[in-house]
């Protein structure tokens, strides 16, 4: 994967307007770069306003992932009922 494609994913679930599109940018930066990816997850799903939009795509994504690392954000932020 390019690394402006990393770089571009990241200012995305950073910064968009979107709150979908920051999701979307964050689920697919753990798919792409796995462990490498979770400081950027644990951070961006430490924030509570909107928290389903942008945690919902990620713990799927970090599920994907499966490392213990992965799980363990899963354990920590996925909704009761997932």
């Amino acid at each position: 994967v390019s690394r402006d494609v990393v770089i571009r994913l990241r200012e995305l679930a950073r910064t968009d307007p979107n709150i979908l599109v920051r999701g979307a940018a964050l689920a697919s930066d753990i798919r792409l770069q796995k462990n490498a990816a979770i400081p950027l997850a644990k951070q961006l799903m430490e924030n509570d306003v909107w928290q389903s939009v942008i945690r919902t795509p990620a713990v799927n994504a970090l599920k994907e992932v499966g490392t213990p690392e992965a799980l363990q954000l899963v354990q920590q932020y996925a909704p009761a009922n997932q």
